[in-house]
C-alpha cells in the first residue's frame, strides 16, 4: 500500500497590489458563476486607420457590474494606434454579460476583451473572422475586427504567462497518514519580481492543521520565472496552488 501527496497547480498570475481594485470587486478566480457575454459589440474599422495601413490588437479590461452591464473600462494593451484603441474601448462599453455570482450574490468582476484589427490583401494571410466580426461588414475586402470568444475573456492579460521552475512536494508524514488525515489545501502565494515566493496563506483548509502547514511550507519553496507586466516591467504577482493529500491505495503495476 502506498499513500501519496499529489500537487496540482490550478491558477497563476493575477496582479498584486500594483493594480488597485474596488472593494466590491471579487477576483475572477473566486467567483462560482462566471459572467457570460450576452451582447458583443464589434467596432467597424476606422477608414482613416485603413487608409494608413494601421492594424494591431487592443486589449480592453472591462468591469462587469452586478446587472451585467459594463461599469468601467481601461486599456491594458495598446494596438499602437490611438484611433484603434478608442474604437476598442467604445465597443467594450456596449457589451453585456450575465452577472457573476459569489456566495449566492451578484458581484462585480473584471474581464479582458482583445480586439484584433487586421487588414486583408497585399499578399497577407487573412485573419480568421468570428461571427461577431463578420456581422460588422458586408464587403469581403473590408478590414477585419475580431473580438475573441468567451473563454479568452477570463485570462489576466496584464501579466505575461508564468512558468514553474522549481516544485516541492508537500511532506505527507507517516504519522499524518496513520491518523487518517487527507484532504485538499488551496494556498495563495506572493511571487516576487525574481520569481521566488515570499509569502503564503491558506485560502481553503483541508480541515487538518498539519496538512495545511505542510502545504504552506511546500508552497514557500516554489520558484517561477520572473513575472512581468506585458510592458516588460518586472512586477509582483499572486498565484494559487492546490495540494491534494490522498490515502487512496496505489496498486503495483498500474
Amino acid at each position: 500500500m502506498k499513500r501519496s501527496a499529489v500537487l496540482v497547480i490550478v491558477l497563476l498570475a493575477f496582479a498584486a497590489s500594483a493594480f488597485a481594485q474596488d472593494n466590491d470587486v471579487v477576483d475572477f478566480y473566486l467567483v462560482e458563476k462566471k459572467p457570460i457575454p450576452l451582447t458583443q459589440s464589434t467596432p467597424r474599422y476606422p477608414e482613416e486607420a485603413r487608409e494608413k495601413g494601421q492594424e494591431g490588437t487592443a486589449i480592453v479590461q472591462a468591469l462587469v457590474d452586478t446587472d451585467g452591464t459594463i461599469a468601467e473600462t481601461k486599456l491594458i494593451k495598446s494596438s499602437g494606434y490611438e484611433i484603434l484603441d478608442n474604437k476598442g474601448l467604445d465597443a467594450a462599453r456596449e457589451w453585456t454579460f450575465t452577472p457573476a455570482e459569489h456566495e449566492g450574490k451578484s458581484v462585480k468582476v473584471w474581464v479582458a476583451i482583445p480586439f484584433n484589427f487586421n487588414l486583408p490583401g497585399d499578399g497577407k494571410n487573412e485573419s480568421e473572422v468570428s461571427t461577431t466580426a463578420d456581422a460588422s461588414t458586408e464587403d469581403e475586402n473590408e478590414p477585419e475586427v475580431d473580438s475573441t470568444d468567451a473563454p479568452n475573456l477570463y485570462l489576466t492579460p496584464e501579466i505575461k504567462p508564468l512558468e514553474v521552475t522549481k516544485t516541492v512536494e508537500a511532506d505527507y508524514s507517516t504519522e499524518m497518514q496513520e491518523k487518517g488525515y487527507e484532504g485538499t489545501v488551496i494556498v495563495n502565494v506572493m511571487i516576487e519580481k525574481d520569481g521566488k515566493v515570499s509569502g503564503a496563506e491558506v485560502l481553503v483548509s483541508s480541515g487538518y492543521a498539519e496538512l495545511d502547514e505542510a502545504a504552506k511550507a511546500a508552497a514557500l519553496q516554489f520558484e517561477f520565472n520572473p513575472p512581468q507586466h506585458v510592458s516588460g516591467a518586472p512586477v509582483k504577482v499572486e498565484g494559487v496552488l492546490t495540494f491534494t493529500f490522498s490515502l487512496e491505495e496505489e496498486i503495483e503495476g498500474e
